[in-house]
């Protein structure tokens, strides 16, 4: 099926109620929707009596006219109309909301987009009532009610170096990244991310100190984590005595002289629970 359009299309009609609408006799010098050859396809309509009009995409099926989708009507929403019996014009029209042309951008700040539902087009407005932030969102097909929504939690921002804001959870199969090689051009390096049983946080660095060094939590490790491993690496191969307290790790190292080492502390997030296993159905 497509959405097709058809000129000089026009038949009378006593619409009735929010169901499929009977159409009747023809009119002088138009043709009639059996004449047009319509076949399955879908087509932008318009039911108008002295009071009522209805503007959507329908099909017909040689005796009724099926309202498929609703674009304007003098409800002023998008519901079908309750026609009250009297009698209707019922056409082929180009509505406004179908049309790539426009002189004024409907609404401010948003762009329209035209999507294909149900083997038709719909013009629709992705963003309505923007929020603060909803100008980088990033915009959803939501498959439930064929809508297109915008969560200002997943935002996107372009640019040189674009960026990819998520507030929440990012989950793949495999994650990596890939930048240019540091030495051998035209050449890149492909990594991928450590991966385990927990979302990990770390802090890593270098000491130099006589008999006893003091490594000091920053107050957000503390505040996400509450069991930590250390790994110490000597310089020299000296021993080395590692005491666990809850907001720093002290290091005791030798009596005498300079004692150098490498240090890396890691911990699992105690705000996230990662669930390990989970069966698939």
């Amino acid at each position: 099926m497509a959405l097709i359009y058809r000129d000089r299309v026009r038949q009378k009609a006593a619409a009735t109620g929010t169901g499929n609408v009977q159409l009747a006799t023809a009119v002088s010098s138009y043709i009639t929707f059996s004449q047009a050859s319509l076949g399955a396809n879908s087509f932008p309509y318009a039911i108008i009596n002295s009071a009522q009009f209805e503007l959507g995409i329908g099909t017909f099926d040689g005796t009724y006219l099926y309202r498929n989708l609703i674009l304007s009507t003098s409800n002023a929403d998008q519901n079908l109309v309750n026609f009250n019996g009297s009698a209707c014009d019922v056409i082929i029209t180009n509505p406004a909301e179908l049309s790539v042309l426009v002189s004024v951008q409907p609404t401010s700040n948003t762009l329209k987009y035209v999507k294909w539902v149900n083997s038709q087009f719909s013009l629709v407005d992705p963003v309505e009532n923007p929020q603060a932030g909803m100008q980088s969102s990033v915009l959803f097909y939501n498959y439930a009610n064929g809508s297109y929504n915008a969560d200002p939690k997943f935002q996107f921002y372009p640019g040189a170096l674009p960026e990819v804001f998520v507030d929440g959870v990012l989950q793949a199969r495999a994650k990596s990244f890939v930048i240019p090689h540091p030495t051998k051009r035209k050449y890149e390096l492909h990594h991928g991310c450590l991966e385990g049983p927990e979302y990990g946080i770390y802090l890593r660095g270098s000491l130099q100190f006589y008999h006893k060094a003091i490594i000091l939590f920053p107050s957000y490790f503390q505040a996400l984590a509450n069991n930590y491993t250390v790994h110490i690496t000597p310089h020299n191969n000296e021993k080395i005595k590692i005491v666990k307290e809850s907001d720093c790790v002290e290091l005791r190292g030798k009596f005498f002289g300079k004692t150098c080492c490498d240090y890396l502390i890691i911990a699992a997030r105690t705000d996230l629970l990662l669930e390990v296993e989970k069966n698939v159905r």
